[in-house]
């Protein structure tokens, strides 16, 4: 995939289904790491034109892009980091030169435990600290324990919406459970 390109396209697509045409003419474009949905009433095509995207069925006319890479790896998928690599092609790591800065060492954000996916480490959306969301990817159970770095603490649990929720079971993810905390300075 080229800078600029789109993630995955249709042009012109058209999928029949013996005489019944499910998508008929469609043009789509999705950028690079964005997350998009499919509105519409039962029948209008809307499975159809994800199986198309997601390369599961072929058009019948038209056009269909879409960007992947194979990765040959030893296990399974989680074991193989399959998921890490998928993240990496999907959203590509952006760097950015510093220049002046003073001498330090880096003590990032870390978990132990139960492998742990990072949703987002993100400003709050009240402006109020860090939002940092983790989940489980693999159908694993496990003890979870996170480590800030200094100056840095846990403020609370969160649900999705950034909502102060009920403190799950300390030290513990379910399988594919999505967990969120507040993080604050001090």
């Amino acid at each position: 995939m080229r800078a600029g390109e789109a993630a995955i396209s249709l042009r012109g697509a058209v999928k029949r289904y013996g005489e019944i045409v499910a998508v008929n003419g469609l043009d789509l474009e999705v950028a690079p790491s964005i997350c998009f949905g499919l509105l519409g009433p039962n029948g209008a095509g809307k499975s159809t034109t994800m199986r198309m995207l997601t390369a599961q069925t072929l058009a019948d006319e038209g056009e269909q892009r879409f960007g992947y890479a194979l990765m040959p790896h030893a296990g399974t998928w989680h074991e193989g980091g399959v998921r890490e690599e998928a993240e990496d092609l999907n959203q590509p790591l952006l760097v950015a030169a510093a220049r002046g800065l003073a001498p330090t060492s880096l003590a990032p954000l870390g978990c132990e435990g139960v492998v742990a996916g990072l949703g987002a480490l993100k400003a709050a959306e009240d402006g109020d600290g860090l939002i940092l969301r983790l989940y489980e990817p693999a159908g694993a159970r496990g003890p979870l324990a996170l480590k800030l770095p200094a100056g840095w603490r846990e403020a609370g649990a969160l649900d999705l919406l950034e909502r102060p929720s009920a403190p799950k079971a300390e030290g513990a993810l379910s399988p594919f459970e999505v967990r969120s905390w507040r993080l604050r300075r001090g």
